[in-house]
């Protein structure tokens, strides 16, 4: 049968234990579920409002401020001192020096004229890296800086004071300051203070607001500059977790406050000292401060940092400043276009930092390059690229007015270029699909991707560019009006040792955070669209990772809009909620560890009755009625199951008994059925199961070494013997009867020696003819013919008579009988008819001459070819399935002399082949047939009872070593049946001697088993058949120690 696909099975006792456990984790796991929801609803508001504290923090904060500030000006603004003379002099200076001594948050105070005339007084106790920015010296307290008129020329003058206000040195140099674009001058107001947006002080790059008020009778502008640098502190005092990042800033840029440390940065060693001419020098103090462009996102060689020109090239402008005295004022935020117009209108000193090109030589003075930067590819493949020209059909996405756009364009016509505003532009450009690749300075697209892209953009680096030749060097470009600043700038970058270089170097290029940081390259983000303002929190993914962002709009008076942004880890954030959740759970294993036993007892009631019951099962399945025990139980469903299981089991040992009843009887009659074929039955289909199973029960009492490990131990497995025994003749039902009942060598479905009786009385007739024609002829000579008559009829009748005898075969054929046989063959006779006349279709298709013609001259014994009869296919195939048959060339020969000249017997091989091709009928028969496994062995036993010890047996050729002991007592029941059976026409019974002569000629001859001959005759099982079975004049005494091998064959 076969077997059901098993996908997955469990135990009753496995899954009872684990129905239980199940049932109680998934309990268990709702529950905490819903605790994990409640606590995760009540830690996030409880972050929410710790995070709006925060927000109500930096409000009272930013609130004193305000208050204290305004409050300080506005009351500054009515003292009659300021209105009546808005000077930093006198009681004025004392007064406002008093108000920031105060209040050490304000940094400064400014006095500005509608002049343009401008006074600032500096505290320069505020803030510790205050002095180094200003020049200032340790015993310098105060510092007042003028910028005032001087005929055509604007001066910019640095008076540094000491605690007592006593001057100490002085630094003035020409200045282009326009207090009209600064808002705490141009939005001020007479009748309220009013507060500027958030930016960054130049000097220390730190967060500041500025107050200002119009002075109503004169017009100048008192304002009062604080620094938001206490706000970084209040935040970072904030107890929200290590992780929780706290971001304070204005809508149009630069962080305010923030509770993150700032980010050291490599020291770069000091300025060498730098020896310039007296011209050099004159050329400095005539002009001191240079006017210097900056771009605000080409990191990290040039970029604005909240505001604060940063990077590679502002660095080196720094040294330039150190070793020179040169003042840097930046410039950013303009086009690259629009800075270029200023410059060539002289506005503008410095361009930085540039490419070389013939075009920007000609607009201003290149300097020696101070470092270069290598070109490098985007793409979002990771497929490396070498060569520039791999690009070819493709976009290319590059910044706008870039240089070398035209050279790329000349040298690779096939590469499509398209410009962008901004460097990050062309990453969107790449990202959105709308270029397949993006070209910058390596280091550029190396920093922006470690910042924001890593996980997006490739950047290939080592392409080679050939043949275009593109500038790699960077430059300072010096505005020609400003005759011999290049050269003392290439001085100051030929002053440059390699350590300064590689001190930049480590600082900018080798120290790119390649991991990035999450919140800060996301900072900016949040200016957008991305995140809604609202005072709930709120989920983004960064970097692949979930964090909790607060964002909070606070809005200050008339200022502009600031934005509290607080962002958090969920995982950390939720780590509370995790570590309750964790008790639960820890408590929810602790119950199931302590259910275990209790379901694994419970199951074992279970099992153990289950084990019962399939016990039983398996009684019944194996036919074991008597073994099954039906046990009460306490569990009715068990209790029914038995009942039911009882029920089955009479059922089924009914059916089975009625089955094996049937199968039985239907074997024995289909065996019955073969015997009766014959006109004389045999009983051989019956006889033979007999035998075999008395030598099987003589085979399992034996205590020989042969028949050891042979027991006929239950009722099954005799019945799968007597069956096998009572069908080892099973294909005879195919066997033609004429053969199975052929007594002489002539018979089909008649004897054929009465044709050949008629062709002698056909001769006898021609020879009395004969007789009298001659008579007639000669009459005096009848006594001669007379006699000659007699001797011809005598000779006919001995020849009949011969013939006859030859038909029986019983006798063996020699030479001298075959070669009389031949002659008489030879004799003719006349036909006078059509012997193809009333013939089938059949017979006809055997004759080959259809023209023959009367009278025929026919030979009394024949061989004609219509005497060959070829094999059906059907024989041929269960031939070509024997091993040892000996397959015949024809199926038939009814040949009248190749029958008669039998040597032994009555059959032809033809027909002796035929009856032995019952032995393949009838393994195809059996072997066809279902069977249960405990008679799975019949089709083996039923069908090698014509095998023999040596092997020449048929039709597999079987040795002894592949026959069994049923199989071997089968063969000697077969052979032994055969030679006592009396009911066989064309032979005698043999006596009981005879026959056991017989098989002991075939055990010498190694044809049949020796040990189961001896203890046929040993066991007396040979006297118990023939008392029941062999008629009382076939039973004769048997001397069976000449038949016995030596006994010490047996130890």
């Amino acid at each position: 049968m076969e077997k059901r696909n098993k996908k997955f099975q469990l135990s009753i006792r496995t899954a009872v234990v684990a129905g239980l456990i199940l049932f109680s984790l998934l309990v268990a796991v709702a529950s905490i579920t819903v605790q994990y929801y409640f606590n995760k609803n009540a830690a996030e508001s409880s972050i929410t409002k710790r995070y709006q504290q925060t927000l109500n923090s930096i409000h009272e904060y930013l609130d004193s401020i305000d208050t204290r500030a305004k409050n300080e000006i506005n009351e500054l603004a009515q003292l009659p001192a300021i209105a009546e003379n808005p000077r930093m002099s006198g009681d004025t200076r004392q007064v406002l020096m008093a108000v920031m001594q105060r209040n050490q948050l304000f940094q400064s105070v400014y006095i500005g004229q509608q002049s343009g005339d401008v006074e600032q007084l500096i505290n320069l106790q505020s803030s510790p890296d205050l002095r180094p920015h200003l020049r200032a010296e340790e015993a310098d307290r105060w510092l007042l800086i003028k910028i005032f008129n001087q005929g055509e020329q604007q001066q910019r003058r640095l008076e540094y004071y000491d605690r007592n206000f006593t001057l100490r040195h002085v630094w003035q140099h020409n200045s282009d300051i326009d207090i009209n674009h600064h808002p705490w001058f141009s939005d001020a107001k007479t009748n309220a203070a009013i507060k500027t947006q958030s930016y960054l002080l130049a000097e220390i790059k730190t967060p500041a607001q500025s107050y200002s008020i119009k002075l109503p009778d004169s017009g100048a502008v008192l304002a009062i500059t604080a620094e938001l640098s206490p706000l970084s502190t209040l935040l970072q005092n904030r107890d929200l977790g290590k992780a929780t990042e706290i971001y304070f800033y204005p809508q149009t840029g630069g962080v305010i406050a923030s509770n993150q440390p700032e980010k050291s940065t490599a020291l770069l060693p000091a300025a060498p000292r730098l020896e310039l001419s007296n011209e050099q020098l004159a050329i400095i103090q005539n002009d001191p401060v240079l006017s210097v462009t900056s771009e605000i996102d080409w990191p990290p060689l040039n970029y604005s940092n909240n505001g604060v020109p940063s990077g590679y090239a502002v660095d080196v402008l720094a040294y330039i400043s150190r070793m020179t005295g040169l003042e840097m004022q930046f410039i950013s935020g303009e086009s690259w276009q629009e800075l270029a117009t200023q410059f060539v209108d002289g506005e503008l000193e410095i361009m930085q930092p540039v490419f070389y090109s013939e075009f920007r030589n000609f607009m201003g003075e290149m300097t020696i390059p101070f470092v270069e930067v290598p070109y490098g590819i985007i793409t979002t493949s990771q497929t490396p690229i070498t060569h520039i020209s791999e690009l070819n059909n493709k976009t290319v996405a590059i910044p706008e007015g870039w240089s070398l756009i035209g050279r790329l364009q000349a040298d690779f016509p096939d590469i499509n270029i398209i410009e962008t505003e901004t460097t990050r532009g062309i990453f969107e450009a790449v990202i959105s699909g709308k270029a397949d690749a993006g070209m910058d300075t390596a280091i550029t697209l190396q920093y922006i991707t470690a910042q924001e892209y890593a996980d997006e953009i490739m950047v290939h680096q080592g392409v080679d560019f050939a043949p275009a030749e593109l500038p790699a060097g960077l430059h300072f470009m010096v505005n020609r009006q400003r005759t011999g600043l290049a050269e003392i700038f290439n001085s100051a970058l030929e002053n440059l040792s390699d350590t300064h270089h590689q001190a930049l170097v480590d600082k900018w290029f080798n120290s790119i955070d390649r991991e990035g940081n999450p919140q800060a390259f996301s900072f900016d983000r949040f200016r957008s669209d991305a995140l809604q303002v609202s005072d709930e929190l709120q989920s983004i993914t960064l970097n692949g990772q979930d964090y909790y962002v607060y964002h909070r709009a606070i809005e200050m008076n008339d200022a502009e809009s600031q934005f509290l942004t607080i962002i958090s880890p969920q995982n950390t954030v939720m780590s509370m909620v995790w570590s309750k959740s964790k008790n639960a759970a820890l408590v929810a294993a602790l119950m199931l560890l302590l259910l275990l036993p209790f379901s694994w007892w419970f199951a074992s009631i279970l099992v153990s009755r289950l084990k019962k019951i399939q016990l039983d099962i398996d009684h019944v399945q194996q036919r074991h009625f008597a073994a099954i025990n039906s046990q009460s139980s306490h569990l009715l469903e068990f209790n029914a199951l038995s009942d039911k299981l009882r029920d089955m089991s009479l059922a089924t040992q009914f059916y089975q008994k009625s089955h094996q009843q049937w199968t039985d009887s239907l074997v024995e009659s289909v065996a019955h059925a073969i015997d009766a074929k014959s006109a004389y039955p045999p009983r051989h289909c019956e006889l033979v199961p007999e035998l075999t199973m008395l030598l099987a029960d003589k085979a399992s009492e034996s205590n020989e070494s042969a028949f050891k490990d042979f027991q006929l131990d239950n009722d099954v497995q005799q019945r799968e013997l007597r069956l096998a025994a009572w069908l080892h003749s099973y294909g005879k039902i195919t066997t033609p009867e004429y053969l199975v009942d052929k007594r002489t060598k002539l018979e089909m479905p008649y004897n054929r020696i009465h044709e050949i009786r008629m062709r002698f009385e056909v001769l006898w007739r021609d020879a009395e003819i004969e007789f009298w024609q001659q008579t007639m002829q000669r009459p005096e000579k009848r006594t001669v013919y007379e006699d000659a008559l007699k001797v011809k009829q005598i000779q006919l009748e001995d020849d009949f008579a011969f013939v006859a005898q030859c038909n029986i075969g019983t006798e063996f054929m020699d030479q001298n009988t075959n070669e009389r046989l031949k002659r008489l063959s030879k004799i003719s006779w006349q036909r006078h008819f059509d012997d193809q006349l009333g013939l089938s279709p059949v017979e006809l298709a055997r004759y080959h001459d259809s023209n023959t013609r009367l009278p025929a001259t026919e030979q009394l014994l024949d061989d004609k070819p219509e005497h060959i009869i070829p094999h059906n296919q059907k024989a041929a195939e269960d031939a070509k399935s024997g091993v040892n048959l000996n397959q015949p060339e024809y199926g038939f020969n009814h040949g009248e002399l190749y029958n008669l000249t039998i040597e032994s017997g009555t059959l032809t091989k033809e027909e002796r082949f035929r009856i032995n091709e019952h032995i393949l009928t009838t393994i195809k028969m059996l072997e066809s047939l279902p069977y249960p496994d405990e008679l799975s062995n019949i089709p083996r036993y039923a069908t090698t009872h014509l095998e023999t010890m040596n092997g020449t047996g048929y039709p597999r050729g079987l040795t002894a070593e592949n026959l069994s002991v049923p199989e071997r007592i089968i063969m000697l029941a077969n052979v032994f049946e055969a030679l006592t059976a009396a009911e066989r026409p064309y032979k005698k019974a043999k006596t009981l001697s005879v026959a056991i002569f017989i098989l002991h000629q075939l055990v010498e001859q190694q044809l049949m088993d020796r040990d189961v001959f001896e203890l046929f005759l040993t066991s007396g099982a040979y006297k118990q058949y023939a008392e029941r079975f062999m008629a009382a004049e076939q039973i004769d005494e048997v001397d069976i120690s000449r038949f016995i091998s030596d006994a010490d064959r047996y130890i």
